[in-house]
């Protein structure tokens, strides 16, 4: 590198001081321009261009510009050039980011806090080019914060006001976004004009349905003619009901706003369907609704069994199977545990279970060999046992890790004293300094880490304290809760065809199987057994 160069060089990386050279601030820029930007006029380029002059003025240098578009500033969720921008200062790539103002950072006050104090944890800093703070002093904290509420509350009164907006358009006879139906377009007025080609299908959809004629029936005749809605396809019957419930057709707009009335304006444009045709239409509608018998359907049912519970004979998994019966009016449902193999293949002759049965068997068993309280001191104990297998606690950890650093940092200000009273030169000083700052860096990781590890240890309490709540869970009826109790105690289920073998993830001793005559009466003891414990 020849001489000029390297004056080139120092000029534009160093910042020339009474005491030498020092390092100049390497800044990054980051921009968020959206559409409420087009009313405020902080375009890509205005941004940008302050920023730039913010760092040429201040002798910083310019690295990287991250601009988000299209993008809000009320949540950080989507802007993809803001999580860039902060892993690379979070690795150690800038010491500045420079915002135009803080509103283009995040008009949310939670989020912003959150995201600068990331900035400034990793040595960097946040600064406005166009809000000359000094946010090193606490009043300058205090004013940073004050504008960053007042962006909130602007990004609050903007929602506000927009809503405000579209309710007094809408009052006024404009239409507010969404499509247009079938028969309809959008205008310049901000209404709709009618498509004759597509109104004459609309005409003859009501007409007919006005007229008596069944849903199948106008469909056919919808097919015969040729005619297609706009996506190219054959009208179907989900399609139909929402066109003879469209208001639109007969120049109705509503419009639904939260915390403002419904807003209905007659004749807010022309129509296609008179509304003589249209009355007819809803009242015909309101009588096929009227005479609409509910269905009765049977009650969705949960299996906490399945996934868990397999086939002796063919090795298919167990599912649910609910099947319901009408005598003399009244329906009754069963609901099962049935073979896979022999529902879905025909090649297993299996039996199937009773799905209250084999749950109650099952429960009964978890209930007399983990979750009770005499075997659920035991387990706890077992389970901390094997967690922390060879591990230290990680309170006595952390005080180690902190005795460390106190060492540490202790050593670092013996070393500046006798730099101070002039016993050590200053390349000394940095390079053992250097070393002793290197090491205190990583046992702060190091504490941080154990902190976290501290906050969440298992202790003997807290696996107790699980295992209790997951005996309760069992006792809930809730068929979730149920479940998860099934996944975390239960290994396999076997049904043979005259016996259940239960597998349980931890138990005190073997389980002997079950025969399916033996399920009721198991139960039943079972209840008796915990109804005197609950005594």
């Amino acid at each position: 590198m020849s001489t000029k160069q390297l004056q080139q060089y120092v000029s534009e990386n160093f910042e020339q001081q009474e005491n030498g050279y020092i390092s100049r601030k390497r800044a990054a820029v980051y921009i968020r321009y959206s559409s409420e930007n087009q009313r405020d006029g902080y375009s890509v380029e205005y941004q940008l261009d302050e920023c730039q002059k913010y760092i040429d003025d201040n002798g910083l240098v310019f690295m990287k510009a991250y601009i988000d578009e299209a993008v809000s500033g009320k949540s950080a969720n989507n802007r993809t050039a803001f999580f860039e921008m902060l892993a690379d200062v979070k690795n150690g790539l800038y010491d500045c980011v420079v915002v135009y103002k803080y509103s283009r950072f995040a008009r949310n006050l939670v989020e912003a806090t959150i995201y600068r104090q990331q900035i400034e944890k990793a040595g960097a800093q946040l600064i406005s080019a166009m809000e000359r703070i000094d946010d090193t002093t606490p009043e300058g904290r205090m004013m940073r914060n004050i504008i960053m509420v007042m962006d909130e509350y602007y990004s609050d009164n903007l929602a506000t006001f927009v809503q405000s907006a579209q309710y007094l358009a809408a009052k006024n006879g404009k239409v507010m976004g969404g499509g247009a139906p079938i028969g309809l377009k959008h205008n310049d007025k901000g209404t709709f004009d009618i498509v004759e080609s597509e109104a004459e299908i609309i005409r003859l959809i009501f007409s007919m349905f006005a007229d008596g004629v069944s849903q199948a029936d106008i469909l056919r005749s919808l097919d015969e003619l040729g005619y297609l809605t706009r996506d190219g396809i054959p009208f179907k019957s989900s399609t139909f009901r929402g066109i003879l419930r469209n208001p639109k057709y007969i120049g109705r707009y509503e419009l639904e706003i939260k915390g403002y009335e419904k807003v209905i304006n007659e004749d807010a444009f022309d129509a296609i369907i008179d509304k003589q045709t249209w009355q007819r239409v809803q009242m015909r509608l309101a009588e096929k609704e009227a005479k609409k018998e509910p269905r009765p359907r049977l009650k969705k049912r949960s299996y906490p069994l399945t996934g868990k519970a397999f086939c002796g004979c063919c090795k298919s998994p167990f599912i649910g199977s609910a099947k319901g019966s009408n005598k003399n009016g009244v329906r009754t449902e069963y609901n099962y545990y049935v073979c896979k193999g022999k529902d879905d293949k025909r090649v297993c002759d299996n039996k199937n279970i009773r799905k209250e049965m084999l749950e109650n068997y099952v429960f009964s068993q978890i209930r007399e060999h983990i979750l009770n309280k005499d075997i659920i001191e035991k387990i706890a104990g077992e389970i901390y046992e094997i967690l922390n297998d060879g591990k230290k606690p990680t309170a006595e950890s952390l005080k180690q890790l902190h005795a460390e650093k106190r060492k540490i940092d202790k050593k670092l200000e013996v070393l500046l004293d006798a730099f101070i009273d002039g016993d050590l030169p200053k390349s000394v000083l940095n390079k053992k300094s250097a070393s002793l700052n290197e090491q205190s860096a990583a046992l702060e990781k190091q504490i941080m880490r154990a902190e976290v590890a501290n906050a969440t240890a298992i202790t003997p309490e807290k696996v107790k304290e699980h295992l209790l709540k997951m005996m309760y869970n069992l006792e809930s009826g809730d068929a979730a809760l149920q479940k998860t109790v099934v996944e975390q105690t239960v290994k396999k289920i076997i049904i043979h065809k005259e016996r259940v073998e239960v597998i349980l993830q931890v138990a005190a001793e073997n389980i002997s199987p079950a025969t399916h005559k033996e399920l009721p009466a198991r139960t039943v003891e079972n209840a008796r057994n915990i109804r005197d414990n609950k005594r």
